[in-house]
């Protein structure tokens, strides 16, 4: 009777354990999320519930890498971030310094762009040197980050055009359409530079604010230059026969296969907590 209740108790302990511990992800494979915050807001307190929230959001809490757009670092939504980062329950609770660079597990913030990694990384911030209008002061560009498995990720925040402005202004639109085509220059250069020609896996992806739909001069400009460049796109036409939004967050990648396209379940749960729509991709390699 001892020997059979023994026998049910290893069982039982064996199970428990097997549910409640999480699979590990595959080490030839990351899963990766670009999110815009919706940083650009005067209540903090308003961003901190709704940055707490989709962090802890399953669609978004068991991502390996977060690429965050919008976590500006001068105003209150930077250090409200960094707080909800450090209390978040998920990979995302390592510790954090003030200064970049950081060579640790794993966030890299300035300028509006952060990277979160659940392994330990290296990364380097890019400032493009040409901006204009309104986007003068964002400082915007790309921050690049070398993850423990060598899989370089580019998060990056292009130029942004006011959709609210009269399209009619002919030169007002062009302008920013060429500072749009300045920044992604400098992005093809660094690519040329640094990575042309390798087989380095790369992953680039952010907010372009460009739409191929609507702005179809710089959404074949920029799928010129990274197709040049050995890079591919994810496809997002099935987004966009669900998704209200825009379509301004893109994906490319290189020397890597698309695993899964991540649906959210939830277009509107999702879009409570941001503007944008996270995008959600795994790669195998």
């Amino acid at each position: 009777m001892s020997s059979l209740f023994l026998l049910v108790l290893v069982f039982a302990v064996i199970l428990f354990s097997k549910r409640h511990i999480p699979e590990k992800r595959a080490k030839n494979s990351v899963t990766i999320i670009s999110w815009n915050t919706n940083g650009v807001i005067q209540n903090s307190l308003d961003f901190k519930s709704r940055f707490q929230q989709g962090l802890n959001h399953p669609f978004i809490a068991d991502a390996d890498v977060l690429c965050l757009q919008e976590i500006f670092t001068k105003n209150k939504v930077h250090h409200v971030a960094r707080k909800v980062l450090e209390e978040s329950r998920n990979f995302f609770k390592h510790s954090l310094d003030d200064e970049p660079p950081i060579t640790q597990k794993s966030i890299f913030e300035t300028s509006g762009l952060v990277n979160c990694s659940s392994s330990p990384s290296v990364s380097k911030l890019h400032i493009f040197r040409d901006r204009t209008s309104f986007d003068i002061m964002a400082q915007k560009g790309f921050l690049h980050t070398r993850l423990e498995n060598g899989v370089h990720v580019i998060n990056l925040h292009i130029q942004s055009i006011l959709r609210e402005i009269n399209f009619y202004d002919t030169y007002f639109f062009s302008r920013i359409s060429v500072y749009q085509r300045k920044q992604i220059r400098q992005l093809e250069r660094f690519l040329k530079h640094n990575f042309h020609p390798t087989n380095d896996k790369i992953v680039i992806l952010g907010d372009f604010n460009i739409n191929p739909y609507n702005d179809i001069v710089n959404g074949m400009f920029l799928s010129t230059v990274l197709t040049r460049l050995g890079f591919k796109q994810r496809p997002f036409d099935r987004y966009e026969s669900k998704f209200d939004c825009e379509y301004l967050d893109h994906v490319w990648y290189k020397n890597m296969r698309i695993k899964k396209l991540h649906v959210p379940p939830s277009q509107k749960e999702l879009l409570r907590f941001s503007d944008h729509l996270p995008v959600k991709t795994t790669f195998s390699f």
